[in-house]
């Protein structure tokens, strides 16, 4: 912001004020907040002495009896309830509905692969699901920080009715379970055994049309509960972070919005434990016993609880709107802002008059002239892209790297990020308070910061367990592991001469012999009958004529001949996983610490009264690109597939990964956008010097 000489009218306005007041000894009044003085001069009337009346607080006693100005709600707002118009309560209170916020999005994510399957789609299109979200976001973000950050709009109350409206689209995205049919994995279905088989008959056509049918309908449905919870997020951040900006001293802003936003940071990686949790249900449990569902979550077949989680988050969101609702418009500002603060940022009367008048479109104008903010917005909107797109499949991404089961790859990302989100907010938070990092340097800061990210993520680039080859995907039949490698092969064709005699159907239910390799499922191994043991979730397969016999271990049992089971664990073990794991704590320590310097910089490289519009400007890019972002990995995930399902003639999910070519392209995307933020931030940060300089 430009230095304006504001004495001389300091002087003047201050001498007419005290002009014929027979008051020997006048009183000194607090100054109001620096986060709110540009609310009273620039949309305040022409006549000078009015306007600095209102500014010195001649009239701040009537303003406080306001009923907008109260606590309550209607007509209701006793004395009893105004201590609660207090910036700490409301910060609190609107950090629990940014972490459930987060916590919905980290709910999403975590069972976005279990979405995938229920489904049968692939990645893009969750994708596209997935982005309905910031694409809603991105339609109300800058109309609510505009016509929010107003002088008769009442934030909190805006933030209450979004709150509201997540609510409402939680009950709609757990709704299309209620009328789907039911995931049962009968006694007869384990037994998917090499029969002469028999072609598919009309009703199995109808069958298919009417699921194929269903199955979009679901889909947009859950594309329009997202969409929806997109725009009942948009209030939250932009107008938050200013409703407490404009009611602190600037000294405390940071560590305000720092610690406030400890717990919603933590939202996400309890979004995903939450998910993890509820995954180890089945998905049908409140209408089918344990004894019938005959498998367990380790099993590849298994269905989880998706929407058992959306309820008791839409209870929440009802219940914490209800408190914003009583916030008043404004609240008593601190008393002990400085004249030298005040007088820093009083625009003249010749700005004042036009500031009064600024459009939206002026507005941004102004922000899109200010190169500083342009390069940190556009390093912002990088970063967070690729951040963003990567984060929603991490889950999936150790699931095929690793081998790890939906329920437990949502909960190894949830352990690890909450601590690295806890630590990253809260030590962020506090040296920035104890350090008083100077706006410069906060920029400075935030490009070391994204150069560690990039680098922190090249190490996980070699970080995988080897996969099982699959029979007639990745190996031919009859080859054995050793003479099988990772890669693919050129055509993937499950028929073979030993189950040539074997119609199979396409569902994807592996097994694994005594010679290390994976099986489709144990019709395509050529199994002509089955087993049980005495473990509940493992079955054995014998007489199976595409598997050499040989020896093979089933837990603590052995068992010889040809032989398959579908406990095939045992054969993709490693620990590398551990080691990622580090790597993803670092990533999102750093990432994390970053979180308040961001924030901080935003308000601070803009003039005041554009500091709510350059917040939600900042959202809407990051959420612009973010509509696309899930797109654009489920994109490079499905890029990645080697086989995809196939079910009614319709291409389906992704079941069989190029492990290799996964690995390198998202980290890659990750790396190099990451790399290309931090160098923007690094213009950013010499531009800045060269105008202090000056």
């Amino acid at each position: 912001m430009s230095d304006i000489d504001l004495q001389p009218l300091v002087d003047a306005d201050s001498d007419r004020l005290m002009a014929g007041k027979n008051r020997e000894e006048p009183k000194p009044r607090p100054l109001p907040s620096p986060g709110t003085l540009h609310r009273r001069l620039f949309v305040g009337g022409t006549d000078d002495s009015s306007s600095l009346q209102d500014l010195f607080g001649e009239n701040d006693e009537d303003n406080w009896e306001k009923p907008e100005n109260r606590c309550g709600c209607g007509c209701s707002h006793p004395d009893c309830c105004q201590c609660c118009a207090s910036p700490k309560l409301f910060a609190a209170i609107w950090a629990i509905v940014c972490a459930l916020i987060n916590t919905t999005i980290g709910y999403r994510v975590g069972i976005l692969a279990t979405i995938e399957k229920t489904f049968d789609m692939e990645s893009k299109y969750t994708g596209i699901m997935y982005g309905g979200h910031d694409a809603g976001y991105l339609i109300m973000v800058l109309l609510v920080s505009y016509y929010g950050g107003k002088q008769g709009a009442h934030r909190p109350k805006w933030i209450a009715y979004g709150t509201m409206l997540i609510g409402i689209s939680c009950v709609i995205f757990a709704l299309p379970y209620f009328f789907m049919p039911r995931h049962v994995i009968e006694e007869g279905e384990e037994e998917i055994v090499c029969t002469p088989g028999k072609a598919q008959n009309t009703t199995d056509v109808e069958n298919c049309k009417h699921a194929h049918s269903m199955n979009l309908f679901w889909y947009v449905m859950l594309t329009v509960a997202t969409f929806m919870m997109g725009i009942g997020g948009a209030p939250a951040l932009p107008l938050g972070t200013t409703y407490i900006d404009d009611h602190v001293t600037k000294e405390s802003s940071p560590l305000y919005i720092g610690l406030a936003l400890v717990l919603p940071n933590t939202g996400n990686p309890l979004g995903l434990l939450f998910s993890s949790f509820v995954l180890r249900y089945h998905v049908d449990f409140l209408f089918v016993g344990p004894s019938k569902i005959g498998i367990d979550y380790s099993d590849d077949r298994w269905i989880g609880a998706w929407w058992l989680g959306f309820l008791p988050l839409a209870a929440a969101f009802f219940f914490f709107s209800l408190p914003l609702c009583l916030f008043p418009k404004k609240m008593k500002k601190p008393h002990d802002v400085s004249l030298k603060e005040t007088s820093r940022i009083l625009p003249s009367r010749t700005e004042r008059q036009y500031l009064a008048d600024k459009s939206l479109f002026t507005t941004l104008g102004c922000l899109f002239t200010n190169s500083v903010y342009v390069l940190i917005l556009l390093a912002i909107f990088v970063i967070s892209a690729v951040r963003n797109g990567f984060a929603t499949y991490i889950p999936k991404y150790l699931e095929i790297q690793f081998s790890i089961t939906k329920a437990n790859s949502s909960a190894l990302k949830g352990i690890v990020v909450l601590p690295a989100t806890l630590l990253g907010t809260l030590s962020s938070g506090v040296l920035m308070r104890l350090c008083k990092v100077s706006g410069r340097n906060s920029i400075q800061l935030l490009a070391w910061l994204f150069l560690v990210v990039a680098m922190a993520i090249i190490p996980g680039m070699f970080l995988y367990c080897e996969p099982v080859p699959i029979a007639g995907i990745m190996t031919e039949y009859g080859a054995t592991a050793s003479q099988s490698g990772r890669q693919p092969l050129s055509h993937a064709n499950l028929q073979a001469e030993c189950n040539k005699d074997c119609v199979c159907p396409r569902e994807f239910s592996p097994v694994c012999g005594p010679d290390k390799i994976m099986y489709f499922n144990q019709c395509f191994a050529g199994c002509k009958d089955s087993l049980k043991t005495k473990y509940k979730d493992v079955m054995l397969y014998t007489d199976c004529s595409c598997i050499p016999p040989g020896k093979m271990k089933i837990r603590k049992e052995h068992h010889s001949g040809s032989v398959a089971t579908n406990d095939c664990n045992s054969l993709r073990q490693c620990n590398k996983f551990i080691f990622f794991m580090i790597v993803l704590f670092v990533v999102a320590f750093v990432s994390f610490f970053a979180f308040t310097p961001v924030t901080t910089v935003v308000l601070r490289v803009v003039k005041q009264d554009e500091s709510t519009l350059a917040t939600g400007v900042i959202q809407f890019a990051v959420k612009a690109f973010g509509v696309a972002a899930p797109f654009l990995f489920g994109m490079a995930m499905d890029f990645t597939c080697i086989y995809f399902s196939n079910y009614c003639d319709a291409q389906g999910a992704c079941l069989v990964y190029d492990i290799d070519w996964n690995r390198y392209l998202m980290l890659g995307i990750v790396t190099l956008g990451t790399l290309l933020g931090s160098i923007l931030l690094f213009c950013a940060y010499i531009i800045h010097r060269s105008y202090r300089e000056e």
